[in-house]
Parts: C-alpha cells; structure tokens; sequence
C-alpha cells in the first residue's frame, strides 16, 4: 500500500502490485516483434521498472492493459497467451512446474495470482475429472483491457497446462456474461466444445 494526495485533500491508500503478469505479456510481445516499451511510455511509466517487477497501482495496470488492447489483434492476443513463459511468472512459475497434478496446478495458480499483479480472479470447482473455473476482474478494467486479459488467460490456460503435464486439456464451455467481443474465428481457435455468451 502507498500513501497517495492531492493538495487539499485526505490522503488516501492506493494498493500496489508486482507487474509479473504484465511483464510477461510485455516480453512475449516483444518477442513477437512488438514494441512493448511504448505501452509503458504510453503511461508514464518505466519499461526497466516493470522488468525489475517495481510495484504499481491497480490503476497503471489497467491503463497499461487498455494500450496493448487497443493496439493488438486477436490473433496477437492468443498468441501471446500461448507464448507466456514460466520463467516471466517467478515463483509462482517455478511452483505450478512441481505441481503434480492438473488440479494442483489451476489450485496453486489461483491461490498465487494474487501475488503477480495478475488482473484476473478466478475460483475452482472440481467435479471428478473436470474442473470449473470462474474469472472476474480483480479491479476495473476498461473494455479493451478486459478482452485482452480475458482471451490471453484462456489461450494460455490450455497452453501451459499442456506444457507442464504433456497431455492436451479439452476445454468444454467457456462462458462470456457479455455480448461476443472477439471475431468468431478466434473464438473458435481457442478450441472449446462449446463458447457462449449472455451466461
């Protein structure tokens, strides 16, 4: 937590974040030949700072996720959720890589996420050998910020998973509660049974 001001006013708390899953999709974009840097500067802020993991409000989190939403495809989306590396994730990537099982893999992360800056929640239910997860926003994200963040998660979900057990996982359902935002064809390469919306 940091104190925050403006003159005249009560000082209030803002809670600062590691940006470890920020700094992952900042260098799987430069990986993809983007220029990550410009999504910091676009925010006032300092591209070694995010590398470095300095902590940073909620609110430059979401400003920075709303640059790289207007900016990207969602094509560019999946694949940089397919490319996130446990290496970016620290910690939290070197316990999901011990990780025994399927469940204890999604039960670390979201027990862990928290703790990287990551822009999601997510809860789990497990029902013999499938598994619910439910996601909402950690705090407001503009729309773009929200696609981006929402399409990444779910392509890197089935990614990483297949990375860390060698087995694919079959997504069954995935559920929007909005109105489809991304084009048919990248919903349909997430490669769900079933993709619904208004849930």
């Amino acid at each position: 937590w940091a104190p925050m001001s403006l003159p005249g006013q009560r000082e209030q708390y803002v809670m600062l974040m590691p940006p470890t899953k920020l700094r992952g999709d900042l260098l799987s974009l430069a990986d993809m030949g983007m220029d990550s840097r410009s999504f910091a500067r676009a925010s006032g802020l300092s591209f070694d700072a995010i590398l470095a993991q300095d902590p940073i409000s909620h609110g430059k989190l979401a400003e920075i996720y709303d640059h790289i939403g207007a900016a990207v495809s969602d094509d560019v989306t999946l694949q940089c959720g397919r490319s996130i590396k446990l290496q970016h994730l620290g910690l939290l990537g070197y316990r999901l890589s011990n990780c025994a099982t399927v469940g204890s893999i999604l039960a670390d992360w979201i027990e862990y996420c928290g703790h990287i800056g990551y822009p999601l929640i997510a809860t789990l239910e497990i029902m013999g050998g499938s598994w619910r997860m439910h996601f909402h926003a950690r705090y407001p994200l503009p729309i773009e910020a929200e696609k981006f963040c929402v399409t990444s998660t779910l392509a890197g979900f089935a990614q990483s998973l297949f990375n860390l057990s060698g087995h694919p996982i079959r997504l069954g359902r995935i559920g929007f509660p909005g109105p489809r935002r991304g084009s048919k064809a990248v919903l349909a390469d997430l490669g769900a049974d079933e993709v619904l919306f208004g849930q």
